[in-house]
């Protein structure tokens, strides 16, 4: 076998394979991906990425949308662009006609050719803010194209000897989806427990980013069943019982239900001076109480102690010790007076001034 001839036709393999691998990368082109906007929306960015196969020192980008739809208030410098500080920057938005160009020169100065936006894929280029005008929902485009007899409206990037690269940059427009983004709630299941207690609320958009929620003004935990419509809601810790108010939340907005989740009451409502939560007042209880504070058999004792009339801070001095134990047993034996709370205090979910 003669070695050169292989040789030289492993080269030449080689050397195709090269010039398409390069080829296939070396496209130039101005694009703009595909999303979607919330209706009623403002201040979106949307981003004009560049894949470039040289370095150039400066571009312009010229496209067309719908003013019926979008208007773009701002534009600003790519992340890639803005750190080179480019000596111009200049453009034109026309909200009226849905026209935008702009141009961006790295260097006017001698220094050009040192300073260039480095060669690569998905440079991004631009940003433009976003607002969505329409409120019907939908799609649009923003067109990226050459205005024939405008020599300043079109896409194009340049060299440092002050050539138009050639080819001309390959032209990608993207498509906007306009939508209801908003968190929507539209009912709500199983929504009465106590602290932890779990429910579900059906809705839309709850796969948004930044999604949150709120009830009785605490956040709370949850997650998103496999429906991609159906919130599972952990109630988290609330002051008082009765219904709270339910916010979600996402980037886009917020949906509020008055009567979100209804509290109960703790240990189904005990009475004063019920230290065991058994839901009822009688000897056991202030057995309980006495028991709790001179044998070390602790009883739960929610609220009291904490500088409020309590459930079983019998007297009301808003401490507990022996004259709570006592008063209990004296109500309800010697026809002493009955909590100092009332007949309707109650401990309730978080209980903080549940018997004031």
């Amino acid at each position: 076998m003669n070695v050169r001839k292989v040789n030289k036709s492993v080269l030449l393999f080689t050397g195709v394979f090269l010039l398409v691998s390069t080829s296939a990368w070396a496209v130039n082109r101005f694009r703009i991906d595909d999303g979607q906007l919330a209706l009623g929306s403002s201040g979106n960015v949307v981003s004009v990425i560049a894949d470039i196969d040289q370095a150039i020192v400066g571009f312009s980008v010229a496209l067309d949308f719908d003013p019926e739809k979008l208007r773009i208030s701002e534009v600003r410098l790519g992340a890639e662009v803005a750190g080179l500080e480019p000596e111009f920057s200049q453009g034109v938005i026309d909200n009226g006609r849905g026209e935008f160009v702009h141009g961006v020169v790295v260097s006017l100065s001698e220094t050009i050719i040192e300073r260039r936006i480095a060669e690569g894929q998905d440079v991004e280029l631009l940003q433009l803010v976003v607002d969505v005008v329409t409120e019907e929902p939908g799609s649009t485009s923003l067109d990226l194209g050459n205005a024939a007899g405008f020599p300043g409206r079109r896409n194009v990037m340049t060299d440092g000897s002050g050539n138009s690269v050639a080819p001309g940059p390959q032209l990608s427009d993207g498509t906007l989806s306009l939508r209801r983004l908003l968190p929507v709630i539209k009912h709500i299941q199983g929504n009465i427990g106590g602290i932890g207690d779990t429910f579900l609320v059906v809705g839309f958009n709850f796969d948004q980013e930044g999604l949150r929620v709120t009830l009785c003004g605490n956040e709370a935990e949850n997650r998103l069943l496999g429906d991609g419509q159906t919130l599972q809601v952990f109630a988290p810790v609330c002051a008082s019982a009765g219904f709270a108010s339910l916010e979600i939340c996402n980037s886009f907005g917020c949906d509020t239900v008055a009567q979100g989740f209804e509290y109960e009451l703790v240990g189904g409502g005990q009475v004063p001076g019920d230290c065991n939560g058994d839901g009822g007042l009688d000897l056991s209880d202030g057995v309980c109480l006495l028991s709790h504070l001179f044998l070390g058999q602790p009883a739960d004792l929610p609220c009291d102690g904490a500088g409020e009339v309590g459930l079983n801070d019998f007297n009301g001095d808003a401490r507990i010790d022996l004259s709570d134990g006592v008063g209990a047993l004296v109500y309800l034996f010697q026809g002493g007076p009955a909590h100092a709370g009332g007949v309707d205090c109650r401990i309730f979910a978080g209980c903080p001034n549940s018997c004031n």
